[in-house]
């Protein structure tokens, strides 16, 4: 009888300690993806331009693409949402240099039927043309052009459209812009694209 339960124990601790390692696997992908942006040089200002203004937008997800897993391999939805998008702006005149990026959890926005979505606000130099882009990981992504398979064509969850075909795979639209008097509104949307065969 002793051996039976010390068994039982033994088996149940065992149990207890793989499900709170696969936890902290999973908090700490999650840590190392929103802070993501510890790792980039600060912001970079150009002298051309004048002062900071605010940008405000959205970015759209299509309800039918589903949500991100909270990690690789995860067969559950990330607990929020918005936490793998960010917005980047960049300096067409310098190659593309980053000029500055949103450091903060974006925060989730009025859906609709068709999307769900999530708000920026990001401070960028008025008078100077620039190129913004969305996209998923953390702004670091953008220096060494990586495309993590979690974001770009792996199996997300919960809806009826959760893969790229072959081929594809998520992206978004860069726009470029130049911030005047009047406020600016930027939108980008979560398409499926061919993928760069590079």
């Amino acid at each position: 009888m002793n051996g039976e339960l010390k068994k039982t124990t033994t088996s149940v601790l065992i149990a207890i300690a793989l499900i709170i390692g696969a936890a902290g696997a999973i908090s700490a992908f999650a840590q190392t993806t929103m802070s993501g942006t510890a790792r980039l040089p600060p912001p970079y200002y150009p002298n051309a331009g004048g002062p900071l203004q605010e940008l405000t937008g959205v970015i759209r997800i299509p309800k039918e693409f589903g949500v991100v897993p909270a990690g690789p391999g995860v067969n559950q939805p990330t607990a929020l949402p918005c936490a793998p998008f960010f917005v980047a702006i960049m300096d067409p005149g310098k190659t593309n240099k980053l000029v500055t990026y949103t450091d903060q959890l974006l925060e989730p926005g009025r859906g609709d039927d068709t999307y769900y979505t999530c708000k920026f606000s990001i401070m960028v130099p008025r008078d100077k043309n620039f190129y913004a882009v969305a996209g998923m990981g953390g702004p670091s992504q953008l220096q060494h052009d990586k495309r993590w398979s979690m974001y770009a064509s792996d199996p997300w969850i919960g809806g009826s459209n959760i893969k790229p075909r072959r081929g594809y795979e998520r992206s978004f639209a860069g726009k470029f812009f130049t911030l005047g008097n009047k406020p600016m509104y930027l939108r980008f949307d979560l398409t499926y694209v061919q993928a760069n065969p590079d």
